[in-house]
């Protein structure tokens, strides 16, 4: 089926601090978001829905010195809905929605060589927006169709950190980690529990992550500059399908075990050009970015993607 799909959006937002004192500094704000959207299929009825939602945010920070400071901050979330297939038995999904709760530290150590961060969070009040398959209402075509909906209420909750350490002139040591740990605490009645089940992890949220790179620059003379740059990316258990129930039976999880992804890069550096030889996945790991169980098609069946697979190459760069 043919769309033409219109969107307009309205969004309005304001921010203000006020330091409190020396140590002390209170922030807030509020945005606005209106967002419009019409869709006209040939050969249907129009369809026209309003996303309408109010943020407000509070954060409150205190200085201990010029190098570290502590925060608390409370915050909405918001994305607007939109459609679905005509004959899903949702159509039209919900806007997400979330509340989240964060206390952070941020510090820059050793005379500026160390430079870290570190946060816990709690999402709470959560209605996700999550890709399935929904009943399909017109008969004649297969008995579910691919589409979004908000299936229920969910938590999550998990802390995530960074370090940044200059060991020299020369090289310099990135670092990223994080845990994440997601569930379904309630189910939609109106939307069917093909999506996800009470209980269940939210898809594509990695339960944890952990990113480690170096930086080795070194100047070669008449500006041309070296820069090796090797990385690993660890990534937790991701969880990509619901255990579906349709009238064949009970489906299966699709779950992707924790995996690792080796690059590399080796750059040369000009003022005016750069060229890059790159190397990604270099142990050639296999892993998923998709998947769905189809067993309501035929029992077993299942379809899913897999992540980019060792790769090589060359960029070339030229500034103006």
């Amino acid at each position: 089926m043919l769309l033409t799909e219109e969107n307009k959006t309205l969004a309005a937002f304001v921010d203000a601090d006020y330091r409190i004192s020396d140590s002390f500094e209170i922030g807030a704000g509020i945005r606005y978001d209106n967002v419009h959207r019409d869709q006209a299929p040939v050969l249907s009825v129009e369809r026209s829905a309003t996303f309408i939602d109010w943020q407000p945010q509070l954060t409150l920070r205190y200085y201990a010195s010029d190098d570290s400071m502590f925060y608390a901050r409370v915050a909405r979330g918001f994305r607007p809905g939109g459609f679905n297939n005509t004959t899903a038995s949702v159509p039209v999904f919900d806007s997400e929605t979330l509340q989240s709760y964060e206390l952070g530290v941020k510090a820059s150590l050793l005379e500026g060589a160390l430079d870290t961060s570190f946060n816990v969070y709690y999402i709470d009040e959560w209605k996700p927006q999550i890709q399935s398959f929904l009943p399909n209402t017109d008969p004649s075509g297969a008995p579910f169709i691919a589409s979004t909906a908000t299936p229920g209420t969910a938590e999550s909750y998990g802390f995530e950190g960074s370090i940044t350490a200059a060991i020299n002139t020369a090289l310099k040591l990135q670092s990223s980690f994080g845990y994440n740990k997601t569930e379904m605490k309630e189910d939609d009645p109106v939307v069917p529990s093909q999506i996800v089940e009470k209980g269940d992890p939210i898809p594509f949220a990695p339960e944890w992550n952990f990113n480690l790179s170096l930086v080795y620059h070194k100047s070669l003379g008449d500006n041309l500059d070296l820069e090796i740059s090797p990385s690993v990316s660890l990534v937790g258990e991701t969880y990509y399908a619901a255990n579906i129930t349709t009238l064949s039976g009970p489906g299966a999880d699709m779950i992707q075990d924790p995996h690792e992804r080796v690059n590399l890069s080796v750059s040369l550096l000009s003022q005016d050009w750069d060229v890059t030889l790159y190397g990604h996945n270099l142990t050639n790991e296999e892993y998923l970015v998709a998947g769905e169980d189809l067993s309501y098609e035929a029992p077993g069946s299942g379809f899913f993607a897999l992540g980019d697979l060792r790769s090589y190459g060359v960029k070339f760069k030229y500034r103006m």
